[in-house]
């Protein structure tokens, strides 16, 4: 399965669409005043089926700096997901360690951690299945950006259990968190960006999991030389 989400405003605003390769679509919102804010998701017809609530309680005892030195893992932009009426799961990053660190992706019974890399003029974020540890899908997001407005990939096996619509919402999360642009106007931007990251779970990232997986995936599609690298 492959998804598009697309951020379709900026500047005052912060809105996605997102469209499922069956042509099914959503949208969602972000605020554009603070990270901290809920971020929402909608069905074509308006209907609201999640949105995120910041755990205060959550990560204000997260506070101190290098928890993760005691034994127990650092857990910051903690969110609780949920529906209309109840909470269902939770979006956070977990620091475990000196340059480790992993989002943590949990909705009923599924769990999954997305292991950040950059790579040059793209960033992946890598999803695994957290009891098995094995990859079930990846995130592309070219770093090269016009006006604020950020693009993704997501790329999903079929044969998981995995709820393509809250993957879908943890992008939107992930970008409210780490490429939001709060409170700033632009016009006419043009943000060309490299880099490359440096953590422990660097390895997460297999260059050949889209090519394996998806036999129409093409490296041209990558920004750069992106392509070149496998």
């Amino acid at each position: 399965m492959k998804i598009q989400i697309n951020q379709t405003k900026a500047n005052f605003k912060s809105e996605f669409e997102i469209f499922f390769d069956d042509n099914t679509s959503y949208y969602a919102k972000a605020s554009w005043v603070s990270r901290i804010f809920n971020c929402t998701l909608f069905d074509k017809e308006n209907n609201l089926l999640l949105k995120t609530a910041y755990d205060v309680k959550t990560n204000w005892r997260n506070k101190i700096p290098l928890k993760w030195l005691a034994g127990s893992p650092k857990l910051s932009r903690a969110c609780n997901l949920m529906d209309a009426e109840n909470e269902k799961g939770v979006f956070l990053l977990s620091t475990t360690g000196f340059l480790k660190s992993f989002y943590l992706i949990a909705y009923k019974d599924m769990v999954l951690r997305g292991y950040v890399v950059a790579k040059g003029a793209t960033k992946y974020i890598a999803l695994y299945d957290s009891q098995k540890d094995e990859q079930v899908g990846l995130v592309v997001k070219p770093l090269d950006v016009d006006n604020n407005l950020d693009k993704y990939t997501l790329y999903l096996l079929d044969d998981t259990n995995c709820d393509p619509v809250v993957l879908s919402f943890f992008v939107v999360y992930y970008d409210n968190w780490n490429c939001g642009n709060q409170g700033e106007v632009v016009l006419h931007k043009r943000e060309i960006s490299r880099e490359w990251s440096w953590s422990k779970y660097n390895k997460k990232y297999d260059p050949d999991w889209l090519s394996k997986h998806f036999p129409v995936f093409k490296w041209s599609d990558l920004p750069g030389k992106e392509r070149e690298i496998k």
